[in-house]
């Protein structure tokens, strides 16, 4: 909040605010074309265009902008989808033959250029995470315990592992083991559960969300995963 006193000026300059009603100075919205001619002075200044000084008044600060955490999704021509998302967002997009271009805080981006370095995962200068969601659903209708994962992949990722009852557990690329180029850990346990992570209870429903997540520029690939299951005492089957 800011306090200045409010005066009738013939002339507008300096930065103006109008009465909601009337001519009632403790009644006041900044308006961006000042109208109705009021302006404002420091408080216990004097009205510098001639006017009476009135009360001095709280001006509201204006609100700071939300941040919109939007995404920029991409169509596949291929398969006819929606299939990609991006956490950069552009000003403007278009293409230049077969190339993709954006345009940024008045800059010009080519995107997919064997030019740039680094090549990969770097957006207007911010470095974003490559994330690839999986879903376990095998025999969809039984209930199951998770016992490991493993990746086919040239770098470890990072798992995060979500099931619809509730459950969370996580795996970081120190847990895992490499053996014939294929990096395997066991699976952690339930963290919101009593023991967390080490002690607390195991992974098992029907399905299971694996958002697997790596913060790298390099060209790294993912072949696949897997999961190790057993079948749970509380399937129906």
């Amino acid at each position: 909040m800011s306090q200045v006193i409010c005066c009738k000026c013939i002339d507008n300059v300096g930065s103006f605010y109008t009465p909601i009603s009337g001519s009632d100075c403790n009644n006041l919205s900044l308006t961006p074309d000042g109208l109705a001619g009021w302006t404002s002075v420091a408080a216990g200044e004097p009205c510098n265009c001639g006017g009476e000084p009135l009360e001095p008044v709280e001006i509201p600060e204006p609100e700071a902008e939300v941040a919109d955490d939007g995404e920029t999704i991409g169509f596949t021509e291929s398969n006819k989808r929606w299939n990609s998302f991006y956490s950069y967002r552009p000003e403007f997009m278009c293409g230049i033959g077969t190339r993709i271009v954006t345009f940024k805080q008045g800059d010009v981006y080519e995107h997919n250029s064997s030019t740039t370095i680094p090549e990969y995962n770097e957006f207007y200068g911010v470095t974003y995470a490559s994330e690839m969601h999986v879903i376990s659903n095998e025999a969809p209708s039984n209930n199951k315990v998770y016992k490991a994962f493993s990746q086919e992949s040239d770098d470890v990722w990072d798992v995060d592992f979500e099931s619809p009852n509730g459950q969370t557990s996580n795996l970081i690329a120190s847990d895992f083991d490499t053996r014939e180029n294929i990096h395997y850990s066991d699976m952690m346990n339930d963290t919101s559960s009593p023991g967390g992570l080490i002690e607390g209870d195991r992974m098992r429903d029907a399905t299971l969300l694996a958002k697997c997540k790596i913060l790298t520029n390099k060209f790294t690939r993912m072949f696949g995963v897997n999961f190790n299951i057993v079948p749970s005492f509380r399937s129906n089957k």
